[in-house]
């Protein structure tokens, strides 16, 4: 679904992925992991096309090169990202913050009314599937820290995305809400969706990926299941340490 190939980013003089070599394949929630400044963010900014200037390398969106398209582009072609930040609409409701996100640039009048049912169809099940239902007419600033990162998956989801990149959903939830939000991520992807998953959480990234790169100084030191990166004696060394290698033999 998305590949990178010797992907390089640098600014200046100092260089934040030194030809990454990553693969997200269809139908699998791909994890990425590795110790703050190792270029998890740089990797999501440069393959959705917001590093122009600093990237070199080959992008790969379904066989097809989008080194060059612009993020705005890629997003209507079906790859989309939510921010650590979230970057929700703050002066809009929920459900007005998703129906922007299914808002094509192009919109024939002949079809205007059956594009509308579709999208109204397509926000209620996405608010459903993150039971967000009950807060569709509220405002972002309303809602709990756990609420708004959903609005924004559920926005990225509702563009009809065909891959998702998510940068760190799960930081400042609490346990219980990490725990949810895992298991709303993985029946996505249970049912067809394609999710990327960059997060510091280590007991949901282990949980709930298919298959996890490991990124240390900007380079890529292990890939695997969940099962051989907690063994991987270059990550524990790395980023897991003893706790997160043992979990697995005390269980």
């Amino acid at each position: 679904m998305l590949e990178s190939q010797g992907l390089r980013v640098a600014f200046g003089g100092v260089e934040a992925l030194t030809g990454v070599d990553i693969a997200c394949r269809h139908g699998e929630l791909t994890g990425l992991i590795g110790p703050n400044g190792a270029g998890k963010t740089t990797f999501i900014d440069a393959v959705t096309g917001f590093l122009p200037s600093n990237a070199s390398g080959t992008v790969l969106f379904r066989g097809e090169d989008i080194s060059s398209v612009p993020p705005h582009v890629l997003s209507q072609r079906g790859l989309n990202r939510t921010w650590q930040s979230v970057e929700l609409f703050d002066d809009i409701d929920v459900w007005s913050n998703l129906a922007v996100a299914s808002q094509p640039l192009t919109l024939g009048r002949a079809v205007t009314g059956l594009w509308r049912r579709e999208r109204d169809e397509r926000i209620e099940e996405v608010l459903e599937r993150f039971e967000l239902t009950g807060v569709r007419s509220r405002l972002p600033q309303e809602l709990s820290l756990g609420q708004r990162k959903l609005v924004g998956i559920a926005r990225a989801m509702v563009a009809q995305s065909r891959i998702v990149l998510l940068d760190e959903p799960a930081a400042g939830l609490d346990r219980t809400e990490t725990v949810w939000l895992g298991a709303r991520l993985r029946a996505m992807v249970d049912d067809g969706a394609t999710l990327l998953l960059v997060d510091h959480d280590m007991d949901l990234v282990l949980s709930v990926c298919d298959r996890i790169w490991v990124l240390e100084f900007g380079s890529v030191i292990a890939e695997g299941t969940p099962e051989q990166i907690r063994r991987d004696p270059r990550v524990v060394e790395a980023y897991l340490g003893e706790e997160h290698s043992n979990a697995e033999d005390r269980t």
